[in-house]
Parts: structure tokens; sequence; C-alpha cells
């Protein structure tokens, strides 16, 4: 795709990979930068954003996009994203992909299993993520002594 080849010239994933290591030695995080970068300039992105319509969120390539580029979005967007579903206009099983990027909103995940706005299934995706975020955090205090 035309796209790709010009970013390709532009600046090779390697490099930016080099850039982040050595900014990353003076406490400068470019990571999700960097991380952008290989999703955008990823094949299978591309092919993504050929094939979606974007008239809706709920279609099959739109969805496949929403999953792909959740981990980058930011939390008010995946949390426009967590009331679609809770609403109806996306289907529930968004929630399975979200949920890792979406426990901050425990509070509101909780109350929308309380009222039945989600099911069992995806309460266990939510305390599946929960666990592995605790584990993470665990591992991260762990490492830092």
């Amino acid at each position: 795709m035309e796209v790709n080849k010009n970013l390709e010239s532009l600046l090779k994933p390697g490099i930016l990979d080099v850039v982040t290591e050595k900014l990353a030695a003076h406490e400068v995080d470019i990571s999700k930068i960097a991380e952008l970068s290989h999703y955008l300039g990823d094949e299978k992105t591309a092919e993504i954003i050929k094939n979606a319509s974007f008239d809706s969120l709920d279609g099959e390539a739109e969805r496949e996009l929403l999953k792909h580029l959740f981990p980058l979005l930011d939390e008010k967007s995946k949390t426009a994203l967590f009331g679609k579903v809770i609403e109806g206009e996306l289907d529930w099983r968004n929630l399975e992909m979200m949920m890792p990027y979406i426990t901050y909103l425990h509070s509101q995940i909780e109350a929308a299993y309380v009222e039945g706005a989600i099911n069992e299934e995806a309460y266990g995706w939510f305390k599946a993520a929960m666990a592995e975020d605790a584990k993470r955090r665990q591992a991260e205090i762990d490492a830092a002594k």
C-alpha cells in the first residue's frame, strides 16, 4: 500500500526502537509513539482500514480495527466505547478485548453487572483482567525492590 511505503521511507521501525531505548535512559518514554508507528506501518492495519466503512463501529472490519487499536486509545475513547456496549450500540462481546484496558472503570463495570447490563461471562472477563492487572503491579513492585 502507498501509505506504508511512504511511512517506511520516512521512519523505519528499527530506528524508532533505537530512539525509544536511548530516550528511556533519560526517563523519557515514547514507547506508545513507537507502538503506534508499528501499528500504522503494519499491513494488517492497512488492510483493516481499507475494508472498514466507519458508518458503524459494529461491522466486522470496524470491530477488528477497534480490537487492533484499542490498547492505544486514550481513556476517554475507551470509556466512550464501554458506554456504547452498555447502551447496546456495540455488541457485548467487544468487552472481551476491552477488559484488560478498562480495569480503571471497575466501579462502572461492577454496577453494570449488578444492574444486568453485562452478563456473567463478561464479568468473568473483568475479574480475569483485574487479576492480571494485580499480577502486573506486583511484578513492578518486586522489580523495583
